[in-house]
């Protein structure tokens, strides 16, 4: 798989989740779908590069590191570019 195609395996699987998100916690979409182009473009050329340097013995362990990090610093640019009175998850 291209990183292109991987990209937009990304973008068809996560887009909806941050829609119906943002439909759930009254975001608006137009604001909710460029949020996450954002996050997703952002993180997904890093967690590629550095999934393909992981030696294949690291590989299993390795995507559960990156996945972790990407959903981190993807919620992170949800939140911020998505403001709101709250959200529901954040007890801050």
């Amino acid at each position: 798989m291209s990183e292109a195609e991987a990209l937009a395996w990304t973008y068809a699987l996560e887009l909806p989740v941050v829609l119906l998100a943002a439909l759930i916690w009254r975001r608006p979409l137009r604001l909710a779908f460029l949020a996450g182009l954002l996050a997703s473009g952002l993180t997904h050329p890093f967690a590629w590069n550095i999934a393909l340097a992981l030696p294949e013995e690291q590989l299993a362990w390795g995507w559960y590191v990156i996945e972790a990090v990407v959903v981190l610093v993807e919620s992170l640019v949800l939140v911020l570019a998505l403001p709101g009175r709250s959200w529901p998850f954040l007890c801050w």
